[in-house]
Order: structure tokens, then C-alpha cells, then sequence
């Protein structure tokens, strides 16, 4: 079994590995009596072309071609698959760094506005307090109780002041996380949905382990089913034309190399079958 086709694994498998020999007739061995071990007395080799109705080898040729041609549409379908779930993972990946980086400079500048709005705030009211004090050296005010009432009205201005600032500081942070969080879980969200989506369609293809991120369990998707059904239907239909090539041979009269003489096919059987050959 390989990952890959190449001349030594040519043939690929409903699960999309590469054998050394057919799905089909693998499948047919194991429904055989020698895959249990068992011998099967009186089971006739294929009979030669010319002893059955060629149509068997049309229809199942037919059936053969056809299940070839769904196992390769499925391995191109999930080739592109896998293109698709990985450019929309990357625009959902996109968004949400771009958005992220977006609040990450929007708080770094609330910060920064912050720390000069309150270091201007100190200033203003540092100013201040210096021209209350010399306006009131000029006018000859020296109380000490004067002096200090108005620094004290000057200190709780500056802290109502510093209060709108922290008040606006600290909303804004938080509206900035709530932003960042609302983020994260839209991108969780999105990435569930399209691994979702992805399992469910293309789940145990080619051998991939997908993993339902509700469940937690591996997920088996409908390229697989249909294809394992196909590939089983393709079996049963091959081994049906197996057997019509043996029986109708047989009741023509062939007899198999190694096989004992066989009765002779009845006038009706010889005549039924010469309908179905010449089609009428």
C-alpha cells in the first residue's frame, strides 16, 4: 500500500491508497471459499470468450469503467477540496489577525492618549496652583488656611477631572477586549463550521484521520461511503457476471479442462441461449 500511484501501486482503493492490485478483485477473494481456508469442488475456471453471451464482458466492463471513473473523479474532487478548505481557512485566518492587530493599535493608542491626557491634566492644574499663589502674594494674602482650601479645591477638581479620564480609559479597554474576545469566538465558530463541513464531505478519504470538533470523533464523509458502495456494488456485479459466464457455458456444453464430462444442455437451454446471442 502506498500514498501515492506508481508502477509497483497502480491501482487505487475506495479509502484513496494505492495497491498492487485491484479493489475488485480483492473483494472478490475475500468472497471466495479459498479466502476461508475452504476448497470449492466442481467451481469452474473463467470458460473461454465464445462459450457465453458477450454482453457479460460488455456490462461488466462497463461496470468496471464506470467505478473507475467515480474513483478518479473522487480523487480529484478532493484534491480540490483540500484547495478550498485551505484558501477559506486562510481568508477566515486573515481576518481575524487583521482584526485582532486593528484592536491591539486601537488600545495601544488609548493607552498612550491616556498616559498625555493625564500628564497634561497635572500640568494644567500645577499652573495653576503656581498663579492662585502669586496673585495671592501680590494682594497680600499670607493665610496659611486660605492657601491650603484652595489647593485643597484645586485637588479635588483635578481628581474629577482625572475620574472622566480613567473612566474613559477603562471603558474603552474593555470595550476593545470585548471586541478582541467577540473576535476569537467568530473565528472558532467559522473554522467548526468549515471543518464541519469538510469532514462530512471528505472524512477517512485517502487515509486522513477528521476529527468532528463537536463529537471528538472521526468522521467518515459521503465521498468515501459512496465510493466504498460503488466499489462493493462493482464486486457483486463482477462476481454475478463470473458466475452468468459459467453457467451459460456450461449450458451450452463446455466442459472445463480437468472437469469431468457434463450432461448434455437441454433443447431448450441450447435454444435459449442461442436467442440471447443472436439478440432475439
Amino acid at each position: 500500500m502506498a500514498a501515492k500511484k506508481s508502477d509497483k501501486y497502480p491501482h487505487q482503493w475506495p479509502d484513496g491508497s494505492w495497491h498492487s492490485i485491484p479493489w475488485t478483485q480483492t473483494k472478490q477473494y475475500q468472497a471466495s471459499p479459498y479466502a476461508k481456508g475452504t476448497s470449492a469442488p466442481g467451481l469452474l475456471p473463467p470458460p473461454p470468450v465464445g462459450t457465453y453471451d458477450p454482453a457479460i464482458d460488455y456490462n461488466a466492463s462497463a461496470s468496471q469503467r464506470g467505478y473507475q471513473y467515480q474513483t478518479d473523479d473522487a480523487a480529484t474532487a478532493y484534491g480540490q477540496g483540500k484547495e478550498d478548505y485551505g484558501l477559506d481557512l486562510g481568508d477566515l485566518t486573515r481576518q481575524r489577525d487583521w482584526t485582532l492587530e486593528d484592536l491591539g493599535t486601537a488600545e495601544g493608542r488609548l493607552l498612550e492618549d491616556y498616559g498625555l491626557q493625564t500628564k497634561e491634566l497635572g500640568r494644567q492644574f500645577g499652573i495653576l496652583g503656581r498663579q492662585q499663589s502669586e496673585r495671592a502674594a501680590v494682594q497680600g494674602v499670607t493665610s496659611g488656611g486660605l492657601l491650603a482650601k484652595s489647593s485643597a479645591v484645586r485637588g479635588e477638581n483635578q481628581q474629577r477631572e482625572q475620574a472622566k479620564l480613567d473612566l474613559a480609559k477603562s471603558r474603552g479597554v474593555d470595550d476593545i477586549g470585548r471586541q478582541r474576545t467577540r473576535t476569537n469566538t467568530l473565528f472558532d465558530q467559522g473554522k467548526t463550521r468549515l471543518d464541519l463541513g469538510f469532514g462530512r464531505q471528505f472524512g477517512g478519504y485517502g487515509g486522513n484521520q477528521w476529527t468532528n470538533p463537536l463529537t471528538g470523533q472521526p468522521m467518515v464523509g459521503t465521498l468515501l461511503t459512496s465510493l466504498t458502495r460503488a466499489g462493493d456494488e462493482n464486486v457483486a456485479f463482477q462476481g454475478y457476471s463470473d458466475q452468468a459466464r459459467i453457467n451459460q457455458a456450461r449450458d451450452f456444453g463446455y466442459i472445463a479442462p480437468g472437469v469431468g464430462p457434463q450432461p448434455e444442455p437441454s433443447k431448450s437451454a441450447a435454444a435459449e441461449f442461442t436467442r440471447r446471442i443472436r439478440g432475439r
